[in-house]
């Protein structure tokens, strides 16, 4: 099996791989050392990277977590629900506190800054103050703080509140809930009626990939990532339905709002849906999903207005106040195009290289995903990543750091796997994974 699993490796791909990393690098590195600034670091295409401080507890988290990874990867035939559940978050947690301390792991991202909504959180006197005002005093906020709706602060003040001003309880409560996209995804997974070994081995697929494994615990985004797959499984329902779904209405709505609440990333969602949307009308002559989405945008504008009537909230001019805040000078094409290419590139790289290597190198061969065009698992991470890039096109994530902001892209990577016939793939895919994660975790902080 072994042999098979290296069989598999595409390894030339791979190398090549590398060697476009290291030349882009070097060229971003000459062109910002010759007074040619780009807008990216020299850690190109990542842009927040600290090298970890070595210790024996960090490296010895570190090898926990591969061997325990190795063993789940060669048991994972026979895991029932609760057994991958638990696997999926051990992946997670070791692989974090690789980075050498409870501190790094749990801690840093917030007591080590200055910045971050966590630093907003702590200033809050009342919730309800704080929301109704927040329209005045966005602009005041930390530079995280005011590119998101209020509701990302809150968050962190009320489970501040829960646990006495804690900052590990804190941490733990945002890493529990992030955890929690095991649960979406593996209803995602049942749609399509795979087998429950094969679905075993996506799940674990999906904890072993950088990105995920990395940014899954402490920050906002992993919180966005769980609502984002509940919009997706709400999504998936409507699609797989020609009639009123209500459960995908109300799952997709729930999942919608939830994430529209902390982060304006959530217009990326709507898109999709648009597309979906368009997509089903005009190929399948089914209007189903209009009429379902419909429902959905009709029920969010009711949210909009509560916002507004109740709690004197106008998420509109948040929205727009954020994104004057992201670019005060307007598309940045125009004015800094050097900067605005070079960021452009950083931003697809960094998402493609947390997704690692062997991930990427087979999306080069694409004849091996035995995808049509009619599978839902074919069209709608195509909507998707077009969305995405569209979404770059404009300007948006100007500053870099897309693996841990765009996270809720990586799901639609996953459901190019599921027609995947030969499972010495997808075990490549995953033992290739959990080495680069390995390395990444031990070495790198990847927190501002």
């Amino acid at each position: 099996m072994k042999k098979n699993i290296l069989k598999a490796t595409p390894i030339i791909t791979i190398s090549l791989l590398i060697i476009g990393w290291i030349i882009m690098l070097f060229l971003n590195y000459y062109l910002n050392k010759n007074n040619h600034f780009t807008g990216s670091r020299i850690t190109f295409p990542i842009s927040v990277v600290y090298f970890s401080e070595f210790s024996l507890q960090g490296i010895l988290f570190s090898f926990l977590f591969l061997i325990i990874g190795l063993f789940i990867l060669n048991k994972y035939e026979k895991f029932n629900y609760w057994q991958l559940f638990f696997s999926y978050i051990i992946l997670i947690l070791l692989g974090n506190l690789s980075q050498s301390s409870i501190h790094y792991a749990f801690l840093r991202s917030f007591i080590d800054t200055d910045f971050q909504y966590y630093h907003d959180a702590i200033k809050v006197k009342d919730g309800y103050s704080f929301i109704t005002s927040y329209n005045k005093i966005q602009d005041s906020l930390t530079m995280h703080a005011k590119t998101h709706p209020p509701f990302a602060v809150w968050i962190q003040y009320v489970l501040l509140r829960l646990t006495n001003y804690s900052v590990l309880g804190l941490s733990l409560c945002m890493s529990f809930i992030g955890l929690l996209s095991f649960i979406p995804l593996y209803k995602i997974l049942n749609l399509f009626n795979i087998e429950k070994s094969k679905q075993n081995l996506l799940i674990l697929i999906f904890s072993l990939i950088p990105a995920i494994n990395i940014y899954t615990i402490v920050s906002i985004d992993a919180l966005f990532l769980l609502f984002s797959l509940t919009f997706l499984y709400g999504l998936i329902l409507i699609i797989k339905s020609n009639n009123l779904n209500y459960i995908g209405i109300i799952t997709a709505f729930i999942g919608f709002t939830l994430a529209s609440s902390i982060s304006f990333s959530s217009s990326f969602l709507a898109f999709v849906a648009f597309i979906v949307c368009l997509f089903e009308f005009t190929r399948h002559k089914n209007y189903y999903p209009l009429f379902n989405f419909i429902i959905i945008g009709c029920l969010f504008l009711l949210i909009l207005l509560i916002y507004y009537f109740l709690l004197n909230y106008n998420h509109i001019e948040a929205f727009l106040a954020a994104s004057k805040s992201e670019n005060p000078r307007g598309f940045r094409g125009f004015y800094q195009p050097l900067v605005y290419f070079f960021t452009r590139i950083e931003d697809i790289s960094e998402i493609l290289l947390f997704l690692s290597f062997s991930f990427f190198a087979y999306l080069f061969t694409p004849k091996i995903f035995n995808l049509k065009k009619g599978d839902i698992n074919f069209y709608l991470p195509i909507i998707a990543f077009s969305s995405l890039i569209i979404m770059f096109l404009t300007g948006a994530y100007g500053t870099g750091e897309t693996a841990r902001a765009c996270l809720y892209i990586y799901p639609y990577f996953l459901l190019l796997l599921i027609n995947i016939k030969n499972k010495y793939i997808l075990l490549n895919i995953a033992y290739i994974a959990l080495t680069q994660t390995f390395i990444m975790q031990m070495i790198g902080d990847y927190f501002w």
